[in-house]
């Protein structure tokens, strides 16, 4: 479990540096939101739990509206050759 939260992380700081809605958010527990992992990442630490939603629910609208990069596999290679 902690290789995979150490992953989401990864990508939390990655969506970050590129000023890129957070995809982590899209990872979420059995109660339909992201763990406590994800919020700590992005320092979230004492806000309430409708703080914590409200900012979960306006992620999943930036996730949806953002103008994605398009890849395609040989790009991917070609990048880190």
């Amino acid at each position: 479990m902690q290789q995979f939260t150490d992953v989401l992380n990864l990508i939390v700081v990655y969506n970050k540096l590129k000023g890129e809605p957070f995809l982590a958010a899209l990872v979420v527990n059995k109660h339909g939101l992201p763990g406590d992992g994800f919020f700590r990442t992005l320092n979230f630490v004492d806000v309430s739990v409708d703080e914590k939603i409200n900012f979960f629910v306006k992620e999943i609208q930036r996730i949806r509206d953002h103008k994605w990069e398009k890849w395609t596999w040989i790009e991917v290679r070609n990048k880190t050759d």
